[in-house]
């Protein structure tokens, strides 16, 4: 991340909807802190159905369209969307996608 100075922010947002996140948030923040993380941390979020957070709700809507069209239903954690300088989703990746292809794609929206 370093590397990338002010060009990228990395934001993540707790959610258990799908049981994977047993722990509170105070624990997360805990464990935020004793690892040295360096993104942003959010309060706990739900992501799909009528509780879901504005922001999540236009992550799908604005990324349900196109040639490269997903359900505009999350299925589980670490759902990864890439937000250009505009604020608009370019990219969506899955919890199952390998993360080294994250920097090409980063990079490439510079």
């Amino acid at each position: 991340m370093e590397e990338y100075g002010d060009k990228l922010r990395i934001l993540a947002f707790p959610c258990r909807q799908f049981g994977d996140e047993p722990v509170s948030e105070e624990d997360i923040a805990k464990h935020a802190n004793q690892n040295n993380v360096k993104f942003d941390i959010f309060a706990e979020v739900e992501v799909n159905g009528e509780g879901a957070s504005v922001l999540w709700k236009y992550l799908k809507h604005a990324h349900s369209t196109g040639s490269a069209k997903r359900s505009n239903v999350i299925t589980t954690n670490f759902t990864k969307y890439i937000v250009n300088k505009a604020g608009i989703p370019v990219e969506r990746l899955g919890p199952a996608e390998d993360p080294r292809i994250l920097k090409n794609l980063i990079t490439s929206y510079f």
